[in-house]
């Protein structure tokens, strides 16, 4: 589960990710045998990590009974995901109390190495483009000189691979590798994280530094790790003097140099303050941030037009945003709990691995989001399993053999479906074969009954439908009904154009006023088509859509003026063309 699902290179449309969370998803609840084992509940304790997870999943139900979570199939699936962490989080402490915390440690960081190094030959492979039997194994990304690993995602690679560097680092120290073999597997891990021109690289070695400087004051045994882990900040340097990049950008510092990150990162933080100013409580929903970013655009003047922005890219603004006061209270909580049983407990050179791997996780969820990302959730989970050293006490013996196959009974089957499911969805997005719109109708007709039956995945049959239909006018209503719920979920591409379109024709003219501004805030590269598409629908019902028409040009206009583009009219029918 450390090393598969990172090197899974199928991150195919229309959910990238699906593929490579799927295969954590199983791998983990494979790895969940071992609490079928009646010995396994033996002991009454219960690491007290599993309290934020059991919390938000509370929480996450509340938030749909409230009306803040659209579709309970989308409160379903962040609750399996909440509920694999928690089971993944007593795994861990089983293991150890199984192998002892030593033997454990080793075998981890054995292969987490492993999956780092493979990882790095993917981004090898995508940066020096050789020609292999391997190359179909590795992830080609659209954009030419990207170095992204089997990941897709800078920011993701780079973490992951400082990972497998901390676990070089336990190896090294321990000692179980020669130690001739130490700086032939770190150059790899440095050079993918070079190559991928993540910031973020910097934080986690200068971090991992600091804290082996700290750990080693206390226990001289320490003293190997730190020698390497400060040895790995100067290769690194000198590493980004020496590599090229393609693309237009001449080396990783070049590209490092770059400030877009940081002012959409501010932009983002802005607006989870905001969310949180308006749902100081139980905050605007799970998974809803998207929705408040397409709400708050017209209002904050949003800079990042025609992207969906989903993640406050911080763990702790992103909980504020979507969970409030409860949510922020139950991470303080859970903080103290992890605090209380660590604070007596001596920095060995296995919880120097642990709390090294957790010091990466944690700066990248402070600047992204890993943990809503399977692979990186089920590590971290596991960490937390094995290293918390405070327990509830809690009676399980008889019941929990029998709940652990209850749990891998369903988890089994709902893996099996949403496979499935995301199968018809593909189906869907398969492009129609010219000539025969019949076989187009009948495919949709087919995968929208199977879809629509399906609780987890019913948020994208109406994402589809009401996004990929025609650009029309009847049956408002219905149409409504399907859409502003898929717009909460993902407001994409010109569905907010669409929902404002049918909100006119309703007679709703304030709301479908605001919904047209957001829109236009939202994806301004969009107005020109949608535009292009309302003389026909104007014909049907001039009362409601002219004036809305001449009301979204004023705004397009007014947004460019605000942004300081280059004055212009509101694109016409033939411009839009």
């Amino acid at each position: 589960m450390w090393v598969l699902p990172g090197l899974d290179f199928r991150h195919f449309r229309p959910r990238a990710s699906f593929y490579p969370e799927w295969d954590a998803f199983a791998l983990g609840l494979a790895a969940l045998v071992l609490l079928l084992l009646p010995k396994s509940w033996d002991k009454q304790d219960i690491p007290r990590s599993v309290f934020l997870p059991a919390g938000l999943i509370l929480l996450v139900f509340l938030q749909r009974w409230l009306g803040l979570i659209p579709y309970t199939g989308h409160a379903l699936t962040v609750a399996l995901y909440l509920l694999w962490a928690i089971l993944l989080i007593l795994l861990g402490r089983r293991l150890r109390e199984a192998l002892g915390l030593s033997a454990l440690v080793n075998t981890l960081a054995i292969f987490l190495l492993v999956g780092a190094e493979l990882q790095a030959a993917t981004g090898l492979f995508q940066h020096f483009h050789w020609n292999t039997p391997l190359n179909r194994f590795v992830l080609w990304g659209e954009a030419t000189g990207t170095v992204n690993g089997n990941f897709g995602q800078a920011n993701s690679f780079s973490d992951y691979l400082a990972l497998g560097l901390v676990s070089l680092g336990l190896l090294h120290s321990r000692p179980l590798l020669k130690p001739w073999l130490t700086t032939p597997l770190a150059l790899p891990l440095l050079y993918g994280m070079v190559l991928s021109g993540s910031r973020s690289g910097w934080l986690y070695l200068a971090a991992l530094a600091c804290a082996a400087y700290l750990w080693q004051r206390r226990d001289q045994a320490l003293r190997p790790l730190f020698i390497y882990s400060a040895l790995l900040l100067p290769i690194f340097a000198l590493l980004h003097g020496a590599v090229q990049l393609e693309g237009g950008l001449t080396t990783p510092l070049a590209k490092m140099s770059q400030t877009d990150g940081y002012s959409v990162r501010l932009y983002l933080w802005r607006e989870a303050a905001t969310i949180f100013m308006h749902y100081p409580w139980f905050g605007a929903g799970f998974g809803q941030f998207a929705w408040q970013h397409f709400l708050l655009g017209a209002q904050l003047h949003n800079p990042t037009p025609d992207e969906m922005g989903s993640n406050a890219h911080n763990f702790v603004m992103q909980l504020a945003a979507e969970t409030g006061l409860v949510g922020l209270a139950l991470l303080v909580i859970a903080l103290f709990f992890w605090w209380q049983g660590q604070r007596k407990q001596p920095t060995t050179l296995d919880h120097a691995w642990g709390y090294g791997l957790l010091l990466v996780l944690g700066i990248h969820s402070l600047l992204e989001y890993p943990l809503w990302y399977a692979p990186f959730l089920g590590i971290a989970a596991i960490l937390l399993g094995v290293f918390d050293n405070a327990s509830f006490k809690f009676e399980m013996k008889r019941i929990g053999a029998a709940m652990a196959v209850v749990i891998l009974l369903g988890g089994s089957w709902a893996l099996y479906q949403t496979q499935l499911g995301y199968g018809h969805l593909v189906h869907l997005t398969e492009p129609k074969i010219e000539g025969h719109p019949e076989e187009y109708e009948q495919r949709v007709e087919a995968a929208m009954k199977v879809m629509d039956a399906d609780l987890l995945m019913r948020p994208y049959a109406d994402l589809f439908m009401s996004s990929s239909a025609p650009f029309g006018i009847n049956d408002p209503a219905v149409r409504l009904h399907y859409s502003e719920p898929a717009l909460r979920f993902a407001p994409v591409d010109t569905l907010g154009y669409r929902v404002a379109v049918l909100l006119a024709v309703q007679g709703r003219m304030d709301e479908a006023r605001a919904m047209m501004e957001r829109a236009i805030w939202a994806h301004p590269k969009r107005y020109p088509v949608v535009r292009n598409a309302l003389p026909f629908l104007i014909f049907q019902d001039p009362e409601h859509l002219v004036p809305l028409r001449e009301f979204a040009d004023a705004k397009f206009i007014e947004r460019q003026r605000l942004i300081g583009a280059p004055k212009q009219t509101a694109p016409t029918e033939q411009s839009a063309k």
